[in-house]
């Protein structure tokens, strides 16, 4: 993980996204390992599973 920026202010997101016009904290890409895609024939543990999911957004009236 890098240093922080000598100007970087406390808060936000840096643990997820880096800080604005810095270095990303690290040198693996972003969603990782989310970013990767499941090899279905070599994904079968007992103590896993998956499922497509759709999520939407439903707003409160």
């Amino acid at each position: 993980v890098n240093d922080l920026p000598y100007d970087y202010e406390y808060g936000g997101s840096i643990s997820y996204c880096g800080t604005i016009n810095h270095q990303y904290p690290d040198s693996k890409p972003m969603g990782f390992p989310f970013d990767r895609v499941i090899n279905q024939d070599k994904f079968y543990y007992p103590n896993m599973f998956y499922k497509d999911v759709t999520i939407t957004f439903k707003e409160d009236n």
